[in-house]
């Protein structure tokens, strides 16, 4: 249990050094297509000791991805509002546009403002294309 805290304590310091890289400087960085969304991701196969929420996940660190806007919101299936939607374990953040943000959570439940949806895990992870390393 000890060493537990001690690895969260440890992850929670890196991830405090690398707030200061934020998505705009991704968009600065590398050309993206106007038809591709920018991907802010930790990929779905990784156990996380600590989850990361919407906050977290937009950081630059974790937007190193790109995909066709149109492919994303396609892969879209609408769920009731009431669909639970893990806020403190979300893995990505898809941005569309600067005003529109769509977050998909551990187990593909994708919120949109007040809006869900589910997303399937696997097509999704295919669809993607790394900007950088």
């Amino acid at each position: 249990m000890l060493r537990k805290i001690k690895i969260a304590a440890f992850l929670a310091v890196i991830m405090l050094a690398g707030l200061r890289d934020g998505v705009s400087q991704v968009i600065k960085r590398d050309v993206i297509d106007p038809n591709e969304a920018v991907v802010c991701l930790i990929d779905f196969r990784v156990d996380l000791v600590m989850g990361r929420t919407e906050a977290d996940i937009g950081q630059g660190k974790y937007c190193k991805y790109a995909m066709d806007k149109k492919k994303f919101l396609s892969m879209l299936s609408p769920r009731p509002a009431s669909e639970f939607y893990m806020d403190n374990n979300v893995r990505a953040k898809v941005i569309v546009s600067p005003s529109s943000s769509y977050f998909i959570d551990y187990n593909g439940v994708v919120r949109f403002e007040e809006k869900k949806f589910k997303i399937n895990k696997k097509d999704f992870m295919n669809a993607i294309k790394k900007l950088r390393d």
